[in-house]
Protein backbone atom coordinates (compact mmCIF):
# COMPACT_ATOMS: atom_id res chain seq x y z
CA UNK A 1 0.00 0.00 0.00
CA UNK A 2 1.47 3.54 -1.35
CA UNK A 3 0.71 7.18 0.08
CA UNK A 4 2.11 10.11 -0.05
CA UNK A 5 5.11 11.07 1.33
CA UNK A 6 3.69 14.03 3.58
CA UNK A 7 0.79 11.32 4.92
CA UNK A 8 1.10 10.22 8.20
CA UNK A 9 -0.25 7.64 8.62
CA UNK A 10 1.93 4.91 10.41
CA UNK A 11 0.66 1.25 9.48
CA UNK A 12 -2.66 -0.36 8.29
CA UNK A 13 -3.86 -3.61 9.12
CA UNK A 14 -5.36 -6.61 7.13
CA UNK A 15 -8.91 -5.70 8.56
CA UNK A 16 -8.41 -2.01 7.67
CA UNK A 17 -6.78 -2.87 4.32
CA UNK A 18 -10.30 -5.11 3.58
CA UNK A 19 -12.54 -1.93 4.65
CA UNK A 20 -10.43 -0.14 2.11
CA UNK A 21 -10.62 -2.25 -0.66
CA UNK A 22 -14.17 -3.85 -0.77
CA UNK A 23 -17.52 -2.09 -0.28
CA UNK A 24 -18.23 -5.44 1.11
CA UNK A 25 -15.83 -5.30 3.87
CA UNK A 26 -16.08 -8.37 5.58
CA UNK A 27 -13.45 -7.85 8.15
CA UNK A 28 -14.49 -4.77 9.35
CA UNK A 29 -18.48 -3.45 10.12
CA UNK A 30 -18.41 -0.42 7.69
CA UNK A 31 -16.28 0.35 4.63
CA UNK A 32 -13.48 2.89 5.25
CA UNK A 33 -13.96 5.76 2.90
CA UNK A 34 -12.35 8.53 4.83
CA UNK A 35 -9.12 9.13 6.56
CA UNK A 36 -10.37 9.52 9.86
CA UNK A 37 -11.80 6.28 9.60
CA UNK A 38 -8.07 4.74 9.54
CA UNK A 39 -7.11 7.27 12.37
CA UNK A 40 -9.76 9.65 14.19
CA UNK A 41 -6.42 12.32 14.71
CA UNK A 42 -5.18 12.18 11.06
CA UNK A 43 -4.54 15.79 9.82
CA UNK A 44 -6.61 14.88 6.58
CA UNK A 45 -9.53 14.40 8.63
CA UNK A 46 -12.72 13.49 6.51
CA UNK A 47 -11.46 13.78 3.14
CA UNK A 48 -12.41 10.96 1.05
CA UNK A 49 -9.00 8.62 0.16
CA UNK A 50 -8.85 7.96 -3.56
CA UNK A 51 -7.92 4.50 -4.41
CA UNK A 52 -5.69 3.95 -6.60
CA UNK A 53 -5.31 0.27 -8.41
CA UNK A 54 -3.82 -2.20 -11.02
CA UNK A 55 -5.84 -4.50 -13.05
CA UNK A 56 -7.63 -6.62 -11.04
CA UNK A 57 -6.27 -9.25 -12.88
CA UNK A 58 -2.91 -8.29 -12.26
CA UNK A 59 -0.37 -10.22 -10.16
CA UNK A 60 0.48 -7.41 -7.50
CA UNK A 61 -3.05 -7.18 -7.11
CA UNK A 62 -4.03 -11.16 -6.76
CA UNK A 63 -1.42 -10.96 -4.18
CA UNK A 64 -3.71 -8.03 -2.13
CA UNK A 65 -6.92 -9.44 -2.83
CA UNK A 66 -5.62 -13.18 -1.36
CA UNK A 67 -4.21 -11.49 1.65
CA UNK A 68 -7.02 -9.38 2.88
CA UNK A 69 -10.20 -10.28 0.62
CA UNK A 70 -10.32 -13.54 -0.28
CA UNK A 71 -13.37 -14.14 -1.82
CA UNK A 72 -14.73 -9.97 -2.29
CA UNK A 73 -13.80 -8.20 -5.34
CA UNK A 74 -12.08 -4.84 -4.97
CA UNK A 75 -15.58 -2.55 -4.98
CA UNK A 76 -15.30 0.98 -3.44
CA UNK A 77 -16.12 4.36 -4.56
CA UNK A 78 -13.00 6.55 -5.91
CA UNK A 79 -11.39 4.09 -7.15
CA UNK A 80 -8.98 4.52 -10.07
CA UNK A 81 -7.82 1.51 -11.89
CA UNK A 82 -4.15 2.82 -13.40
CA UNK A 83 -2.40 1.30 -16.44
CA UNK A 84 0.89 0.18 -14.82
CA UNK A 85 2.28 -0.35 -11.02
CA UNK A 86 4.08 2.84 -11.84
CA UNK A 87 0.80 5.06 -12.26
CA UNK A 88 -0.06 4.04 -9.15
CA UNK A 89 2.54 5.47 -7.07
CA UNK A 90 2.64 8.45 -8.87
CA UNK A 91 -0.99 9.41 -8.38
CA UNK A 92 0.11 8.83 -4.78
CA UNK A 93 3.14 11.50 -5.70
CA UNK A 94 0.84 13.66 -7.06
CA UNK A 95 -2.22 13.23 -4.26
CA UNK A 96 -1.97 14.30 -0.97
CA UNK A 97 -5.16 12.16 -0.31
CA UNK A 98 -3.94 9.25 -2.43
CA UNK A 99 -4.06 5.37 -1.02
CA UNK A 100 -2.69 2.82 -4.04
CA UNK A 101 -2.17 -0.60 -4.35
CA UNK A 102 1.06 -1.60 -6.20
CA UNK A 103 4.56 -3.58 -6.01
CA UNK A 104 7.72 -3.12 -4.12
CA UNK A 105 9.73 -2.31 -7.77
CA UNK A 106 7.48 0.56 -8.56
CA UNK A 107 8.56 2.89 -5.57
CA UNK A 108 9.49 6.47 -5.74
CA UNK A 109 10.81 9.28 -3.38
CA UNK A 110 7.86 11.30 -3.57
CA UNK A 111 5.32 8.06 -2.15
CA UNK A 112 5.52 5.54 0.42
CA UNK A 113 4.88 2.12 1.22
CA UNK A 114 3.11 1.96 4.66
CA UNK A 115 3.75 -0.79 6.74
CA UNK A 116 1.54 -4.03 6.99
CA UNK A 117 -0.20 -5.90 10.10
CA UNK A 118 -1.58 -8.98 9.54
CA UNK A 119 -1.80 -9.11 13.81
CA UNK A 120 1.85 -9.62 14.63
CA UNK A 121 2.50 -5.90 15.02
CA UNK A 122 3.46 -3.77 11.44
CA UNK A 123 5.87 -4.63 8.95
CA UNK A 124 8.26 -2.46 7.12
CA UNK A 125 8.29 -3.55 3.49
CA UNK A 126 12.34 -4.25 2.47
CA UNK A 127 14.32 -6.43 0.47
CA UNK A 128 15.14 -7.90 4.37
CA UNK A 129 11.60 -8.64 5.21
CA UNK A 130 10.29 -9.39 1.63
CA UNK A 131 13.08 -11.74 1.54
CA UNK A 132 12.49 -13.12 4.68
CA UNK A 133 8.49 -12.87 4.02
CA UNK A 134 7.69 -11.34 7.08
CA UNK A 135 6.16 -8.75 5.12
CA UNK A 136 2.50 -9.70 4.35
CA UNK A 137 2.15 -9.34 1.04
CA UNK A 138 4.84 -10.94 -1.35
CA UNK A 139 4.82 -12.02 -4.96
CA UNK A 140 7.19 -14.46 -6.23
CA UNK A 141 8.41 -14.40 -9.75
CA UNK A 142 9.22 -17.63 -11.36
CA UNK A 143 11.83 -18.71 -13.73
CA UNK A 144 10.27 -21.56 -15.55
CA UNK A 145 10.91 -24.40 -17.88
CA UNK A 146 10.66 -28.38 -18.75
CA UNK A 147 12.75 -30.72 -19.21
CA UNK A 148 12.71 -34.52 -19.22
CA UNK A 149 15.02 -34.40 -16.48
CA UNK A 150 18.71 -32.97 -15.33
CA UNK A 151 20.32 -33.88 -18.33
CA UNK A 152 18.34 -32.65 -20.90
CA UNK A 153 18.67 -28.97 -19.60
CA UNK A 154 19.98 -27.06 -22.66
CA UNK A 155 23.51 -25.82 -20.92
CA UNK A 156 22.56 -22.13 -22.29
CA UNK A 157 19.89 -22.50 -19.66
CA UNK A 158 21.96 -23.74 -17.02
CA UNK A 159 24.52 -20.76 -18.20
CA UNK A 160 21.45 -18.35 -17.77
CA UNK A 161 20.33 -19.41 -14.53
CA UNK A 162 23.97 -19.65 -12.88
CA UNK A 163 24.31 -15.76 -14.24
CA UNK A 164 21.03 -15.29 -12.45
CA UNK A 165 21.90 -16.64 -9.06
CA UNK A 166 25.32 -15.11 -9.57
CA UNK A 167 26.52 -12.04 -7.59
CA UNK A 168 26.60 -9.76 -10.62
CA UNK A 169 23.42 -11.87 -11.98
CA UNK A 170 21.69 -10.57 -8.34
CA UNK A 171 22.93 -7.13 -9.00
CA UNK A 172 21.29 -7.10 -12.30
CA UNK A 173 17.81 -8.62 -10.41
CA UNK A 174 17.76 -5.72 -8.23
CA UNK A 175 18.60 -3.22 -11.08
CA UNK A 176 15.07 -3.56 -12.84
CA UNK A 177 13.82 -3.06 -9.06
CA UNK A 178 12.82 -6.72 -8.13
CA UNK A 179 14.13 -8.18 -4.59
CA UNK A 180 16.81 -10.95 -5.79
CA UNK A 181 16.75 -13.94 -3.71
CA UNK A 182 19.25 -15.72 -1.55
CA UNK A 183 21.41 -17.54 -2.79
CA UNK A 184 20.11 -20.48 -0.24
CA UNK A 185 17.34 -20.33 -2.47
CA UNK A 186 19.19 -21.59 -5.27
CA UNK A 187 18.31 -24.98 -6.97
CA UNK A 188 20.36 -27.61 -6.14
CA UNK A 189 21.07 -28.91 -10.02
CA UNK A 190 22.60 -25.30 -10.92
CA UNK A 191 24.62 -25.20 -7.41
CA UNK A 192 27.60 -27.48 -9.30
Amino acid sequence: MYVNRGNPIASLTKAQCNGILSITHSMVPNPILRWNELDPASPLGSEFLPLYVLERGSGTMQAMIRWCMPGERVTTILCYEEPSPGAVVIACCAYPLAIGVSGFGARQPRARMVPLDDGRGPVEPTVATIRARTYPVVRTLSLAFVAADESSIPPRLVELLQYVWSTDGQDAVATVRVVPPTLDMMPPFIGT
